[in-house]
């Protein structure tokens, strides 16, 4: 999912190394609205599905991602490489009239440049149109009739609404999970979101709530069986304005750090027409990635 043009002649992949936390943070929270007076009491806030109507937003993403993996062949190395990829598209709610809506992002243009440390030639650049991604039967509360792990995280990060009534300066917590390909193994990597509604502001003409969310998905179960190191992550902050009348977010920014590192046993292959080749197979699979993302998301008022 990813803004247009790489501007970078040549991305710089030296010393890789796992990263704590996105690059992205000081980004988020740029808005110099004017505060409102809070309510005295607490408020509940939904998405309005009631009617049949259209949530759009200029959806732009930002994403840099460093690689990391060793050669299974004899005598391999470890290969670094690097790709920036921005993206334009639009994100809309489609309600359907009857309290759900689908979530659909759509006409998303994807550019991306692709290079190898130590490599002599050019980075690789490459551009395509997305096909459509759809979630089907969202309700008013942001949560899926069918839930998934992996959509249903999703959902929220991009438009987190808290699951109660809130005040000024409350935070809830609510629990996240998403799914690890472990070498053909399928794990969980489980965290949290805490959301916090900072203020109230006027945008627009609008009173908006703030919400702020602290995003920490880090804690796995690795069973016995599956000797090695396996870590997988998703870790960052976001900051999205919500018009309370209106019942709808008027836009936000996320930053999301993602992070996949394993180590383990590669698998025992022999060529039964060459003996030496397999005995000096790799006894090691390593893989490692940071992905850091920035999404922003803007109403476009009709």
């Amino acid at each position: 999912m990813p803004s247009t043009g790489i501007t970078q002649d040549k991305i710089q992949t030296e010393a890789f190394s796992i990263q704590e936390n996105s690059s992205f943070l000081d980004m988020i929270d740029d808005q110099p609205y004017e505060e409102m007076h809070a309510p005295e009491g607490a408020t509940l806030f939904r998405w309005d599905f009631s009617e049949k109507k259209e949530y759009s937003y200029n959806f732009n993403q930002k994403v840099t991602t460093q690689n990391l993996m060793n050669s299974f062949g004899p005598g391999g190395k470890d290969t670094v490489s690097a790709q920036n990829m921005t993206g334009n598209g639009i994100l809309s709610y489609k309600s359907k009239g009857d309290k759900t809506a689908r979530f659909v992002l759509e006409n998303l243009i994807i550019k991306s440049e692709h290079s190898v440390e130590g490599s002599e030639t050019s980075p690789k650049t490459m551009e395509m149109k997305s096909p459509p991604m759809i979630i089907q039967g969202v309700n008013e509360d942001g949560n899926l009739s069918i839930p998934s792990s992996s959509q249903t995280l999703l959902l929220k990060l991009l438009f987190p609404l808290p699951a109660q009534q809130m005040k000024v300066s409350e935070t809830i917590q609510n629990e996240a999970n998403m799914p690890f390909n472990a070498m053909g193994s399928l794990l969980y990597v489980k965290g949290h979101s805490k959301i916090t509604l900072t203020k109230y502001l006027e945008i627009n003409g609008q009173k908006c709530a703030k919400f702020t969310s602290d995003i920490d998905i880090s804690k796995m179960d690795i069973p016995p069986e599956m000797e090695g190191k396996y870590v997988a992550l998703a870790r960052g902050k976001s900051v999205f304005y919500f018009d309370v009348d209106n019942r709808k977010f008027v836009s936000g920014k996320l930053a999301l750090l993602m992070v996949m590192d394993i180590e383990a046993k590669s698998p025992k292959m022999k060529f039964s027409d060459d003996k030496e080749k397999s005995e000096k197979m790799t006894e090691t699979i390593k893989m490692a990635m940071n992905s850091d993302n920035l999404i922003t998301l803007s109403i476009i008022e009709k």
